[in-house]
């Protein structure tokens, strides 16, 4: 029996996870940083590799066929669920909040490998709750309650600012 222990880096665990779950085929939109998950999967052998610029990830998912896609929700994830769920896919947005503790080093610790396999095995739980996918006018209705939330907070808060000033 060997004591070696295998090292592996943050872009090798997310591949080695598809490659026990026989994916063929993976979509990379370059982001903030995944020259990990990149180099590990040009390592990995029967796992084609498809880089695209943004504009070009929802012609390029239309080729792929249906699986699951999990994201970690923000205002841009709506978009581009709408755009995966009509394109046959399986969407999930998970709330950031519900993500973190998932991630290794802890919910402050933030980078693309730890995010990617910290969102993949929040997506994976059976009792993991997702975000429902809104439409454009559910998201129009959202950011008129943030600006009027805004013009409230303005509001209350230049009396509060001005009030002490007076007594000076």
């Amino acid at each position: 029996m060997s004591d070696t222990i295998e090292l592996r880096n943050g872009g090798r665990i997310p591949v080695d996870a598809l490659a026990r779950n026989a994916v063929d085929t993976v979509y990379c939109v370059p982001g903030e940083s995944y020259l990990a998950a990149l180099g590990a999967l040009h390592d990995t052998h029967g796992i084609r590799t498809i880089v695209t610029r943004r504009e070009g990830a929802a012609s390029n998912m239309a080729d792929a066929y249906g699986k699951l896609v999990a994201m970690e929700a923000c205002g841009g994830t709506h978009y581009w669920a709408r755009k995966l769920r009509s394109l046959g896919h399986d969407v999930r947005l998970i709330p950031p909040q519900f993500a973190a503790p998932y991630r290794k080093g802890g919910p402050h610790v933030k980078n693309d490998a730890q995010d990617a396999e910290a969102i993949c095995e929040a997506a994976s739980r059976p009792q993991m709750r997702f975000v429902p996918i809104r439409s454009p006018a559910q998201q129009s209705v959202l950011v008129l309650h943030r600006m009027r939330t805004g013009f409230v907070e303005d509001v209350v808060g230049t009396p509060s600012a001005v009030i002490p000033a007076t007594y000076m």
